[in-house]
């Protein structure tokens, strides 16, 4: 009988995430966390910014060069929730955040896709 590893190795990435400061969340942790004063940064581009995104986020392209650069007007110490369209930058950009001293970030990872997918409000 053949088990798969892939449910270890989330489990492994996951408690990896959550002790570095990265914490990966879901749509309703980001609507709790949002309603308790924690800001919302959408990393997509400003072509899929503009197509929708979540109601009150700020954006700041992860792509552009001036990512970190923008991010350096924000406290370190405040937490921040990103999200891009399905996961993949936002893990990439909440290991650079942590690299430049923020001390702890919330990973949306179903990014965009899974906001649309669940059918929450969104805003253009």
């Amino acid at each position: 009988m053949h088990r798969s590893i892939y449910p270890l190795f989330l489990v492994f990435i996951s408690l990896n995430c959550q002790s570095s400061g990265i914490e990966i969340i879901d749509s309703s942790q980001l609507k709790e966390l949002k309603s308790g004063g924690v800001p919302v940064v959408d990393i997509r581009t400003k072509k899929e910014y503009k197509s929708g995104h979540i109601p009150g986020v700020l954006h700041i392209n992860f792509i552009a060069g001036d990512f970190m650069k923008e991010m350096k007007n924000f406290d370190r110490n405040d937490p921040r929730i990103i999200y891009c369209a399905v996961g993949g930058r936002s893990g990439f950009a909440a290991r650079r955040m942590l690299a430049n001293g923020f001390k702890k970030v919330y990973d949306y990872s179903g990014g965009f896709k899974d906001w649309k997918e669940r059918k929450e409000e969104i805003e253009k």
